[in-house]
């Protein structure tokens, strides 16, 4: 039985893994994934695509500063803002959104830069051809973050 189970997969040195001797097998091609029964001619295509985008900000970065435009057919799924140093004092604000809505995904009031931390806005799906921006209100006090936007293909 061990020896069946090792033959089986010697597949993973290949282009592709099988599961099982004859069974079906998976190969990854730039991000697609590639589905075929022993039997089939053709390869079965799962899109699992994934764009990350990540900038470094300071409070003296310019308003808005624009982190990821969506490509065609891409969809914005999550974006993570992360307060890395954060301000003494001041009032600071940061909102996340698009061009003309510059709060559409996170509005200055749920999250606090005098404060270091995490802000998850999940599940964000948008379709929109806009830029993600971040908007910094200016304050007497400096802080530091990063901010994350996931994207992927529609459908």
């Amino acid at each position: 039985m061990g020896l069946r189970w090792l033959s089986d997969l010697v597949g993973t040195a290949l282009n592709y893994f099988r599961i099982g001797y004859n069974g079906i097998r998976l190969k990854n091609s730039s991000g697609i994934l590639e589905i075929r029964n022993a039997g089939d001619t053709a390869d079965a295509t799962i899109k699992a695509y994934e764009r990350i985008q990540q900038e470094a900000f300071t409070q003296a970065t310019a308003s808005p500063l624009t982190i990821v435009t969506p490509s065609n057919g891409e969809i914005v799924r999550q974006v993570i803002l992360e307060i890395t140093a954060a301000a003494a004092a001041g009032s600071p604000a940061l909102s996340v959104g698009v061009a003309g809505t510059t709060n559409a995904y996170m509005d200055t009031t749920e999250n606090n830069p005098k404060e270091v931390g995490v802000y998850d806005v999940e599940p964000m799906v948008s379709n929109a051809a806009a830029a993600v921006i971040l908007t910094i209100v200016p304050s007497a006090q400096s802080f530091t973050g990063k901010v994350t936007v996931i994207c992927g293909l529609a459908g």
